[in-house]
């Protein structure tokens, strides 16, 4: 799997006054045994302490766009709506069924 970061939000946690949650969004890209790419999404959350950051959870839906400009476009309302990996499969559920009732 390879994936490319594309976009960095963050946003503070209880005001902005004890701490900065950063969150980071990639489109990830896996390869088919026929040889062509299917993408998906990552998000990566963590905090900024003043001792360290760490991660605080992940979460990533791999091969759900057949093209990479689909996952891009999801990734901007991921990104948007500052998406966090505990909502993104429920964010998604929602988003896939949007396009489909619209096509």
């Amino acid at each position: 799997m390879k994936q490319f970061l594309t976009k960095i939000t963050s946003a503070g946690v209880d005001g902005g006054a004890a701490y900065e949650m950063n969150l980071k969004y990639y489109v990830t890209e896996d390869n088919t045994p026929g040889g062509a790419p299917l993408y998906g999404v990552r998000i990566v959350k963590s905090y900024n302490l003043p001792e360290s950051t760490y991660n605080e959870e992940e979460n990533e839906i791999r091969r759900i766009f057949s093209n990479r400009a689909d996952a891009e476009n999801f990734l901007d309302v991921l990104c948007r709506g500052t998406v966090t990996p505990m909502s993104l499969n429920d964010i998604a559920e929602e988003y896939i069924l949007e396009k489909l009732l619209s096509a």
